[in-house]
């Protein structure tokens, strides 16, 4: 059939739609479709923002996506630029971001960025960096954002977020507490982004094993976000709270929260806290005795962390997993995770999961019979983990290390 053709039968289509339906939000998908595919301008680009709007409201993120794109080709093969492509740019961005098409949200974000020197676009760039593990490109792409937009009387809290975040993941948790801190000092306001900068500083001081500190802030962050009605924060924020409980001990209180946390990730379709609250939730159901269900949530997140390539996200829940696995005894299947692990996280410098890792590789050393390399493992971990603030982890190990060394000397 030829275009010309097939684009007026497009269009009577979406006429009888319209006159039979209406155009109300029930039938807006059906109207953007074909006004998209009759190309027809303005009329096209309404309804397909329409759809991508209501889609949005039901985290339908894939279906956004789609109207989005076609509005942004529309607009690029028309050659408009004003504010409503620009706008359509970064909604777009966020979506890619939020679904795990890293690349696609970078360059969108950069696109943003370069129209506009939005401080959003800044921040989805260097967001988008540190979940690809490329720590010290979001740490100098922050910094330059600073720059560019200093004198400006902008609200820089998301971007001392963002760098406190990725401090965090690169095991830098003094400079990440600091920063958060900073942004915190901004303005004291009972808003969105105190709420993520407080879950920063829950972050770091839980590996630093401040436990109440970290319980505090996670649940004036997880209040923020409820009362806001802020759902994406919330469910970043709850996989934040659920593990503070998980390490101070508090499973019975760490379980139901993680589980709210993955119904919420799951429900809005963030790909990012899908694969964190199935890892956290993992570490409770073992510690629970709850081992299968455990190794089953690792295998997800794994799963969805590779789909999306997020660089810590892959070193943590391949270590987890290797540690679960370790617990039944299954030493072959283990050692192969670990080292996966342990290459995953020297690769990006994500340092915890380095020390973790090396910490499940001497386990399983010392369990196979060689206590002398397991010893060198355990003093490695143990040394990484001193180094990261946290001493208990680090003692652990250490006494590890002198028992693995004992046995070595000793025969059999």
């Amino acid at each position: 059939m030829l275009r010309k053709r097939r684009r007026e039968l497009h269009l009577r289509v979406a006429d009888a739609a319209e006159a039979i339906y209406g155009a109300a939000d029930d039938f807006i998908d059906l109207l953007a479709r074909h006004l998209y595919l009759a190309e027809a301008g303005d009329r096209a680009v309404d309804a397909l923002l329409r759809a991508a709007n209501r889609a949005q409201r039901l985290f339908a993120n894939r279906e956004a996506i789609v109207h989005l794109r076609n509005v942004v080709e529309i607009t690029q093969l028309r050659a408009e630029v004003s504010a409503q492509p620009i706008s359509v740019l970064l909604d777009l961005a966020r979506l890619e971001d939020r679904v795990g098409n890293y690349d696609a949200a970078y360059g969108l974000y950069q696109q943003v960025r370069e129209a506009t020197n939005d401080l959003e676009s800044w921040q989805g760039m260097a967001a988008v960096l540190r979940k690809l593990g490329r720590y010290d490109e979001a740490l100098a792409l922050i910094e330059q954002a600073f720059d560019h937009l200093a004198g400006q009387r902008l609200d820089l809290r998301p971007l001392w977020h963002e760098r406190s975040w990725t401090l965090n993941v690169a095991g830098r948790f003094k400079e990440a507490t600091a920063a958060a801190d900073i942004g915190l000092a901004l303005r004291a306001e009972d808003d969105p982004p105190a709420g993520y900068l407080m879950l920063q500083r829950a972050r770091a001081a839980t590996v630093e094993e401040r436990y109440q500190d970290a319980i505090n802030d996670g649940r004036n962050a997880e209040r923020i976000f409820e009362a806001n009605e802020h759902w994406h924060g919330l469910a970043t924020g709850l996989r934040g709270l659920g593990y503070a409980y998980t390490a101070a001990g508090q499973l019975e209180v760490a379980e139901p929260v993680l589980r709210k946390a993955l119904q919420l990730a799951e429900q809005i379709g963030n790909a990012e806290d899908i694969g964190g609250a199935l890892t956290n939730l993992g570490i409770v159901l073992a510690e629970r005795g709850s081992i299968d269900e455990a190794i089953q949530c690792d295998r997800r997140a794994i799963e969805e962390f590779e789909r999306i390539g997020h660089g810590s996200g892959r070193s943590t829940a391949y270590a987890n997993l290797a540690e679960k696995l370790v617990s039944q005894g299954a030493f072959e299947e283990a050692m192969i995770y670990c080292d996966r692990a342990l290459e995953l996280a020297e690769a990006i410098g994500n340092l915890f999961s380095v020390a973790d890792a090396r910490a499940t590789r001497a386990t399983i050393l010392s369990k196979t019979g060689s206590d002398g390399a397991a010893a060198t493992e355990f003093t490695r971990a143990a040394e990484l983990f001193q180094e990261l603030g946290a001493a208990q982890r680090a003692a652990v190990a250490a006494g590890q290390a002198a028992a693995a060394l004992d046995r070595s000397r000793s025969p059999r």
